[in-house]
């Protein structure tokens, strides 16, 4: 059974760099995806877009 993907959503592009190694030294990075508002494709980065963001992710979270 493969291993659902994880997103963690990060302000900037330092942001995403740290949680990346972060991911990959706990060994967590085959199955955490580090992305940036801007990955959307409908918003920018910064506080702003990530706001704007969370109800999208939010509504694709399972009752589990």
């Amino acid at each position: 059974m493969a291993m659902a993907e994880h997103i963690l959503l990060v302000e900037g592009e330092s942001d995403q760099s740290f949680f990346k190694e972060v991911c990959k030294t706990l060994g967590l990075d085959a199955n955490v995806r580090v992305a940036l508002p801007r990955d959307s494709g409908r918003f920018h980065n910064g506080k702003e877009g990530v706001f704007n963001l969370l109800p999208d992710l939010l509504n694709q979270l399972g009752d589990a």
